[in-house]
């Protein structure tokens, strides 16, 4: 059996992963000539932050929602005139209907300098528990660059943003570090977190080396990707969600349901199991009982938050045996329990509690299915009003 709380002792006095970065001596790192004005690594990762914090800052803006909004309502406008007509243009009706259907305005959820931290730091919760090959510190100057980076694309708009993060940052990058191969390497570990290569949702698979060489130093390419990809799925937590604006409800349809989903999930947490020394994760979910009925616009159709929850817990489950794929060696995270507290307005001294653990059993299967009897929104909405709820 392996003692977790041994594998932690290296990270264990460090506050971050940028601490732990910060106090590597330089011959950690390849060669850099301060004649010719180079920095460190760890200072280069350093500018590199500071450099990125107005881009960061201009990926969810407010005013992309104003003018989003004003773009809608240009478009109703224009539907109320063709439809004031006596021969009113199908065509142009139809696609004016299939516009306003889809809602497309985005309200991204938190994706600028405090989700680039979460996603920091949840990445140093999994390289606690790595148990043996810990990271090098050069491997941890690339993963956090690729942190920095990852979601930048979204200024584009959300669509590939995976795809135009070299586009969105290399004028910022190149400066800092000019050198090509090190901009590839960053580059392709953060595009991988998401999206899809030729078609192929296999990204971090499509990367060309296992195991590549950076100045001679080993570089565990598939295994940062993964890293960088479980950290931002374990990443969507309350923090990320505009708590004014919904409260205000000042988000945009079309968006509200994933702002509302990430205010929900409270807790993520990596724990110890006592009796096997296997690792699982725990995801706390919050609900009060008036969200419970109430649905929300999803790709053009209706969906209950807590539907939702089951669809997203089924994702996370998902990612969590895609990424053990490439870091399975180094961490036994083995499964995932979920509890979703729903607080009764009316009653806080008695929720309803829903539990349940996903992990592989048996052969393996395509599927993931929720092992508890309340699994549908539909069917936890009728335990409520069985039980007296007003929902």
């Amino acid at each position: 059996m392996t003692d977790h709380s041994e594998a932690r002792n290296e990270f264990a006095q460090y506050s971050s992963l940028e601490a732990w970065l910060f106090a590597q001596s330089d011959d950690q790192f390849p060669a850099y000539y301060t004649a010719q004005g180079e920095i460190s690594y760890p200072k280069k990762y350093e500018t590199l932050k500071a450099a990125l914090v107005p881009l960061h800052n201009t990926v969810e803006k407010g005013a992309m929602v104003e003018s989003f909004s004003k773009w809608k309502k240009e478009l109703e406008n224009r539907m109320t005139v063709l439809e004031s007509t006596d021969t009113p243009p199908a065509e142009e009706i139809q696609e004016i209907s299939r516009l306003l259907k889809i809602d497309s305005i985005i309200y991204l959820n938190q994706h600028g300098t405090g989700h680039v931290d979460k996603v920091a730091d949840k990445a140093f919760e999994l390289l606690k528990y790595f148990t043996v090959d810990p990271l090098s510190p050069t491997e941890v100057f690339l993963l956090l660059c690729a942190i920095q980076v990852h979601d930048t694309g979204n200024v584009f708009g959300r669509g590939g943003h995976e795809i135009n993060i070299r586009q969105a940052t290399l004028d910022i990058l190149g400066p800092i570090i000019p050198d090509v191969p090190t901009q590839n390497l960053i580059y392709r570990i953060a595009q991988v977190h998401s999206g899809n290569i030729n078609g192929d949702k296999d990204t971090i698979g499509n990367l060309l080396f296992d195991r590549a060489l950076f100045n001679k130093r080993p570089i565990r390419e598939p295994v940062l990707a993964a890293i960088l990809r479980f950290a931002d799925e374990l990443a969507d937590d309350s923090s990320r969600a505009d708590k004014q604006a919904i409260k205000l409800d000042r988000i945009p349809d079309g968006s509200t349901l994933y702002h509302q989903y990430s205010n929900a999930l409270h807790a993520v947490n990596i724990n110890e199991n006592a009796i096997n020394q296997s690792l699982y994760l725990s995801l706390d979910y919050y609900i009060e009982s008036k969200l419970i009925a109430k649905t929300f616009p999803k790709n053009g159709s209706e969906q209950l938050l807590i539907d939702e929850i089951f669809i997203r817990t089924i994702k996370i489950e998902r990612e969590r045996r895609y990424c053990m794929r490439y870091f399975n060696q180094y961490l036994p995270l083995v499964e995932i329990h979920v509890q979703i507290q729903i607080d009764f307005e009316f009653d806080l001294m008695e929720p309803e509690v829903i539990q349940y653990t996903l992990k592989e059993n048996g052969y393996p299967a395509q599927e993931i299915t929720i092992e508890c009897e309340e699994n549908t929104g539909e069917k936890v909405i009728a335990l409520l009003r069985g039980k007296g709820w007003r929902l």
